[in-house]
């Protein structure tokens, strides 16, 4: 698929569940509207375009990764797939699937505790941040209403880590200022 699809950046295949039997649910949420059509006709395409596929088995040419950089290390754990595919997109990449291959992403889906709801408001925050296709105001906009939305939940639900996120986020932010001029300068 890589050498006919033009300034493809990143492919993933298909993400199943562990019986083989089911897509990934996580994976699911990012399928475009024309593969759901496709696979409803029987008639899937080769490869689909995609905004956003998690980075669990990923192909990625070489030459992408030296142009766009490697994941961040703003990013402790979740997001850096993320951003990196913010980069790809920046750098006029295109991200897909190929429905010609598939593997397996051996976890179930599992309602999320309040505590990791938190947590991902916090990556959010990050990912917002970093995102080089957004202008700093935008981006920080953006993040902005994450740790409000943190904040909220967690006097809401009486957690006080809410003041730990928005801490880590303020100690991150030279980190991350020095993302965005970094990554708009690889090549």
């Amino acid at each position: 698929v890589f050498s006919h699809i033009s300034n493809l950046g990143i492919l993933s295949p298909m993400q199943m569940n562990s019986s083989m039997q089911f897509l990934d649910a996580s994976f699911c949420f990012n399928l475009p509207t024309s593969f759901v059509n496709d696979a409803y006709l029987y008639s899937l395409k080769e490869y689909y375009d995609v905004d956003f596929v998690m980075a669990a088995h990923w192909m990625i040419s070489l030459d992408c990764l030296k142009k766009v950089g490697f994941f961040s290390s703003v990013f402790p754990h979740y997001g850096e797939d993320n951003n990196l595919v913010d980069r790809f997109r920046y750098w006029g990449y295109r991200v897909g699937i190929s429905t010609k291959t598939k593997v397996v992403h051996d976890r179930e889906y599992r309602e999320m505790p309040v505590e990791k709801k938190i947590y991902m408001l916090y990556i959010n925050a990050l990912i917002a941040s970093c995102n080089i296709n957004s202008s700093l105001k935008e981006a920080f906009l953006k993040a902005f209403k994450f740790i409000l939305k943190l904040s909220f939940l967690s006097i809401k639900t009486l957690s006080i880590s809410w003041l730990l996120y928005v801490l880590k986020y303020f100690v991150a932010l030279p980190n991350i200022l020095s993302a965005r001029v970094l990554f708009k300068k690889i090549q």
